[in-house]
Formats: structure tokens, C-alpha cells, sequence
């Protein structure tokens, strides 16, 4: 079992006898600490299932790509010495012998002062080593006008000139991209070798809690954060497995727990992390395992908890909607990179992508605590602009209209309206 104990060096506590806050920095830095160094299983994946895959292992081009020289451009191959000197006013003439047909290989040398109708992507016939395009040329019945100079490699890609055998195309650690994608399938790569998919258990706590069909009674709440949560974990390339929603017994929630170590790499709870009379996910990870935090300088979110059982990261999110969004893209997606085998920088770093756009208005902020603020990006004269968001973290609009969100530092007391800002996309 992992040990997160000693790690924790703030061991105060306040006055609801909770550990104290800690700071992002510090909250990530443990989880990565506590998620464990070995990879999933390889599996072999073939080549339609590859996309967002982590290789296993290094992909090398097996051949050259292109694999033979070719044209850029429809029009003509030459050879670059019959075109030198021409122009529109004094043009060079060639004589049209042959016409390449496209997937085919041509089976004639070019001879000095002829010219060879060629398509985009067709083979050069032995000979030529450049292409005139058709807006360069006049076409005197068989005869070629050429109105300008060339020089060889102009208008062609060569053998080996986007890859070369034996070159690397994708690392191992990295995940794949449609562009990796395709540039197997150019190379006739075909089965992958990629780490098997993490699991990820998910499980809804709190006796106000019923499932989305329900008719609401007084005080009861449709459980919405599993399916963002189910989303959110299947966008990553990992594999959700709902658990379901439990009332708050410690006994039942326990064994759920049990039974989701066993049956996967990461466990998130939700419901369970704020303080109160009926707070289970603490007291189920104390019992299971261990606690290596509870509570960190976030808004909305500061109620996360972290912990270990078995050596399974186990993170007890709060219940509020935003809350659960904003903690699983700062704190559970590095671990899941990681889980994932991802390399150490990647899982280090957030994967979205990130945009700066000005702020359409001043934020007030509250020193000591890192707040994260969602907004909706909208374009004025060139210029990118973010609307904030401001909502209470348990309503659910600013998630759907949000494009992303920025962060305001802990020792900030807000931002003023014009300021730049690196907005994380969603």
C-alpha cells in the first residue's frame, strides 16, 4: 500500500478537525506521488481502435513515404535543364510524349526536351525532376510552352522526404492522435502496441441523491455529476464504470468500495467530501487505506479529498457540479495521464489546450485560495475576449455555455476588465 502520510507535512488541523487547506501545487504533487509508476498492461490494438491510444511502445516507419518521387501539382514533368531561362516572353518548347496514369508506375525514360502529362500525386518517370504547373505553361497541341524557369525538386516531394525508413513517428508515452493515426496507415502499420485502458469506478453517495428519472421530492437532487463524470473519464480514453448511487451508510458505501479497488485502477466518489454529520468518504478511506489530504486552496472545489487503498488513488470529490468539473480537470486528469502510461512531463501537464483572450469585465477574488472562473470566448475586431461566468458551483449553465476557464493566483484579489488571461479549453 502506498504511504501518503509523510508526504503531508501540514499535519494542523481546523476547527472542524479536518487537515487544513494545501495549496494546488502541493495537492498535485502527492497525488502524482501516490499514483503508482507502473504502466497498464500492452495490448495489442488494431488500427480503426488506435485513436487516443498510449503507445507502448516506439513507432518506426517501416519503408520510405512517399515511397517514390512525386508531384505536388497537375500539370507536366520536365527536366529542370530544358526550362532554364524561360518566361512568358520568351517561353521554352517541349514536345508532349507521354501522359502518367495515377497508381501506376511509368515505364519510359524522359528524354531531354520532352514533357509528360503528370497529376497531383502522380510518380516522376525516370528523367524528370521537376513539374511545370499548367498555369505556367501553354499547350500548342502536342507541343509545350513553358513560360518559366525551374529548378530540380520544384513542385515534387522525393522518396523518403516526408518519412525515411527507419525514422521515428510516434514515442512511447504518447498518445495518438488522428495524425498518428494516418501516418500508420500511410506506412501499412497496422497493429498497435498500447497500454490497456484505465479503469475508473465512480460512485454517487448522499441520501438526497436519486437517479435523473425520478419524480424530484422535497430536498432530493438527480445525480448529474456521474454522467459529466462518465464523459470526462471515456474523453480521456479511459474506461468509467458506474457504481451506482448509495445512501449515506458507512457499511454500504464501504463495501462499494472494496469491491471498485479491486475492479480498477482510480476510484472517484462524489457527495461525500464536504464536511458534515453524515461525511463517509474520509472515514471509508481511513478504514480501507489511508488519507494523504482533505481540502486544498481551490474555489470551487476546495473540499478534495485525496487518498490510497491498496495502491489505488481514491479521490473523494465534492458534491457541487462545477466543484466536481474543476477538480477532475486540475487534480484526477494527471493521474489518469499517468495511470495511462503517459509519460512523467505529459501527466505532469494538463493536455487541453489553452487560448489568451481578454477579460470583458473586473473579477474580485479573495486572497489566499486559487479560483478558478469559467468563460465564454467570443471574437471582436481579431481579438479574442472572455465573458466570465459567474455562478454558484452548483448550478450547471456556466459548465454548458463555458469554452473553457483561467485561473486567478492565490495572492490575487482579482482582475481587471482588459486584462489578459490563458483560458484552459474544455
Amino acid at each position: 500500500m502506498s504511504s501518503g502520510s509523510d508526504n503531508n507535512t501540514d499535519n494542523t488541523r481546523d476547527m472542524l478537525g479536518r487537515g487544513k487547506a494545501i495549496s494546488v501545487e502541493h495537492a498535485l504533487e502527492l497525488i502524482l506521488k501516490n499514483t503508482p509508476q507502473t504502466p497498464q498492461p500492452v495490448e495489442d490494438v488494431s488500427l480503426e481502435h488506435a485513436y487516443g491510444r498510449v503507445l507502448a511502445s516506439e513507432m518506426l516507419a517501416p519503408e520510405d513515404m512517399p515511397g517514390f518521387a512525386r508531384s505536388t501539382v497537375d500539370g507536366y514533368a520536365v527536366r529542370a535543364a530544358d526550362t532554364f531561362g524561360a518566361s512568358e516572353t520568351g517561353p521554352a518548347y517541349l514536345k508532349i510524349t507521354h501522359e502518367i496514369l495515377m497508381g501506376q508506375e511509368p515505364d519510359f525514360e524522359l528524354a531531354p526536351g520532352k514533357a509528360a502529362n503528370i497529376a497531383t500525386g502522380g510518380m516522376l518517370p525516370r528523367g524528370a525532376d521537376t513539374v511545370l504547373m499548367f498555369e505556367h505553361s501553354q499547350l500548342l497541341e502536342d507541343v509545350l510552352e513553358a513560360q518559366r524557369a525551374l529548378a530540380p525538386g520544384d513542385n515534387v516531394i522525393q522518396k523518403g522526404e516526408d518519412v525515411s525508413a527507419g525514422s521515428l513517428i510516434v514515442s512511447a508515452g504518447e498518445r495518438l492522435t488522428p495524425y498518428a493515426v494516418s501516418a500508420a496507415a500511410g506506412l501499412g502499420v497496422v497493429n498497435i502496441k498500447a497500454h490497456a485502458r484505465p479503469r475508473v469506478s465512480i460512485i454517487s453517495t448522499g441520501d438526497e441523491i436519486v437517479p435523473p428519472e425520478t419524480n424530484l421530492k422535497p430536498g432530493q437532487i438527480r445525480d448529474s455529476n456521474s454522467y459529466a463524470l462518465r464523459g470526462m473519464v471515456a474523453d480521456e480514453d479511459c474506461v468509467p464504470k458506474v457504481r451506482g448511487i448509495f445512501k449515506d451508510d458507512f457499511g454500504a458505501i464501504l463495501e462499494e468500495m472494496k469491491r471498485s479497488v479491486k475492479e480498477s485502477e482510480a476510484v472517484l466518489i462524489t457527495g461525500g467530501s464536504s464536511v458534515g454529520t453524515k461525511d463517509m468518504a474520509e472515514r471509508v478511506i481511513s478504514e480501507l487505506g489511508e488519507v494523504v489530504f482533505h481540502g486544498v486552496t481551490i474555489k470551487p472545489g476546495k473540499p478534495l479529498l485525496f487518498g490510497v487503498i491498496d495502491g489505488t488513488p481514491v479521490f473523494g470529490l465534492p458534491g457541487h457540479p462545477r466543484a466536481v468539473q474543476v477538480c477532475f480537470e486540475v487534480f484526477v486528469l494527471p493521474a489518469l495521464y499517468k495511470l495511462s502510461g503517459l509519460e512523467t512531463d505529459k501527466a505532469l501537464e494538463n493536455e487541453l489546450g489553452s487560448v489568451s483572450a481578454r477579460l470583458t469585465k473586473s473579477i474580485h477574488s479573495v486572497q489566499g485560495r486559487e479560483d478558478i472562473i469559467p468563460v465564454r470566448l467570443s471574437l471582436k475586431d481579431g481579438e479574442l475576449f472572455a465573458e466570465p461566468l459567474m455562478s454558484k458551483s452548483g448550478l450547471l449553465l456556466s459548465m454548458v455555455r463555458a469554452h473553457g476557464a483561467f485561473s486567478i493566483e492565490v495572492g490575487s484579489t482579482g482582475m481587471e476588465k482588459g486584462e489578459a488571461v490563458s483560458v484552459r479549453l474544455r
